[in-house]
């Protein structure tokens, strides 16, 4: 029993180290991780969905682009369809 909670443990460990590593590691490249927080973009993103997010210059942008902006001044942070 001994071995089996330490192997667990072990594997929970390396679980936790591992998304750690991948959410900090993922800042490295420029990306922001958000949390969708409204059903306003389903069924391509699903409430409680993590979305990825990179500044880009604002000319790359064109119709259909799903995108992330800050809202108003407490800096929340909304994502939408551009049309």
């Amino acid at each position: 029993m001994k071995i089996f909670l330490k192997i667990l443990s072990w594997c929970a460990m390396i679980v936790f180290v591992s998304l750690a590593v991948c959410l900090v590691g993922i800042r490295a490249f420029g990306y922001t991780p958000y949390s969708v927080i409204s059903g306003s973009m389903e069924p391509v993103y699903r409430t409680g969905s993590l979305v990825f997010v990179k500044n880009v210059p604002y000319q790359s942008i064109k119709a259909g682009d799903a995108i992330s902006f800050v809202l108003d001044k407490d800096l929340t942070v909304a994502t939408h369809r551009v049309i």
